[in-house]
């Protein structure tokens, strides 16, 4: 029984449609929270929940937060947000070392490196720009689907006068993700034409030659 040969460039192809927007939309979510100016309650909050698992700055944030009022629900939603943003940050940094590892591998074949990058990222932009128009026209519906696929026990719902939601109000989740999607299609379509302008360019010098 013969085994067929495999196609590891068209498998890579297909790994880079699907990663890069992923990657990217984390990256994006990265330098979106990072330049984003926050409260003092805001801060402390995502200081929370991005404290990994340092039990004790874990513990002076909490005391912090219950001199606030915030619930032991609202707590126990923190606590499954800071599992998700570890998850997020082991999946940024799989998915970086994926990337590298293929570009590597391909290294000494420019012409296949352009059109993974290519694919990758027209894949990357019609990704955003579908979440961008969608989170225009109705973006509740896609922070309540988020929240079902990330908090499926369904403790992320509060009373409008409870602290998270007078913390972060919907218009803040609003503008945060308005700008991930923004700045991602904006990156996106720069490599895009970088990479295009580049390739018209070198086809053209090969003429000439």
């Amino acid at each position: 029984m013969k085994i067929k040969n495999i196609d590891w460039f068209k498998i890579s192809k297909v790994i880079f449609i699907i990663i890069i927007p992923i990657f990217f939309l984390l990256l994006s979510y990265k330098v979106v929270m990072f330049n984003t100016e926050l409260n003092e309650n805001q801060q402390l909050v995502i200081d929370y929940v991005n404290s990994n698992n340092n039990l004790e700055e874990q513990n002076v944030l909490q005391s912090y937060l219950l001199e606030q009022d915030i619930t032991s629900q609202e707590l126990s939603h923190l606590d499954d947000v800071n599992k998700v943003i570890q998850w997020k940050n082991y999946l940024f940094y799989a998915l970086l070392l994926l990337l590298t590892l293929i570009l590597t591998f391909y290294k000494k074949e420019k012409d296949k490196i352009n059109i993974l990058i290519k694919y990758g990222t027209i894949s990357g932009l019609v990704f955003s720009l579908f979440l961008l128009i969608v989170s225009l026209f109705n973006f509740m519906k896609i922070f309540e689907v988020f929240h079902l696929i990330l908090f499926p026990q369904g403790n992320w719902q509060f009373p409008l006068e409870s602290f998270l939601i007078t913390t972060f109000s919907e218009s803040f989740f609003f503008l945060i993700a308005k700008e991930i999607f923004i700045s991602n299609v904006f990156v996106l379509g720069v490599i895009l034409i970088v990479l295009l302008v580049i390739n018209y360019i070198s086809k053209r010098y090969v003429m000439i030659k």
